[in-house]
């Protein structure tokens, strides 16, 4: 679990050294994607559950920062 929390915030922190923020098409796909990569490989027990869980927890943690970046930038 202290891993999957890892990876959720090197998501956010990797957004955090962009200068753009991605396309909302590729955040839709994201969105679409990561939850079903969780849900489907974070219940296998093997190296390809392991890589694929956490890849799914970066991409939720970008998806995360990006749309709170983006309301935050509506407000100003």
């Amino acid at each position: 679990m202290r891993v999957r929390i890892i990876a959720f915030a090197l998501g956010v922190g990797w957004l955090q050294t962009r200068e753009n923020l991605p396309a909302w098409p590729l955040l839709a796909g994201l969105v679409l994607i990561a939850p079903g990569l969780l849900f489907w490989l974070g219940r296998r027990r093997d190296a390809l559950g392991c890589v694929g869980s956490l890849l799914a927890c970066v991409m939720l943690g970008l998806v995360w920062a990006a749309l709170f970046a983006e309301f935050r930038l509506r407000d100003s």
